[in-house]
């Protein structure tokens, strides 16, 4: 959430104009050594759980902020896994 948060802060200022803008946030939340914020390791039975919990709090989090922002109708958001682990 911590990256999320900094990426829309960064996208705050740069240009608000009509020039394209490609901006990109490479998370590894979900890998050894993993941090868990407290509130999110009550929410299920194991670390990997309760990492994809934080991971999708993250995401959700990040969609609300971005949707109140003038750029988002005009942004194209893509969000990839980096291995096709079914979880």
């Amino acid at each position: 959430d911590d990256l999320f948060r900094f990426g829309s802060e960064k996208r705050a200022k740069a240009p608000q104009d009509d020039r394209p803008c490609l901006a990109a946030l490479v998370t590894a939340s979900n890998h050894p050594p993993s941090i868990i914020p407290e509130k999110f390791r009550k929410d299920a039975e194991d670390d990997q759980a309760r990492m994809l919990a934080y991971v999708d709090h993250a995401i959700r989090e990040f969609m609300e902020t971005a949707s109140r922002k003038e750029w988002y109708d005009n942004t194209i958001f893509i969000f990839l896994g980096d291995h096709g682990k079914v979880l």
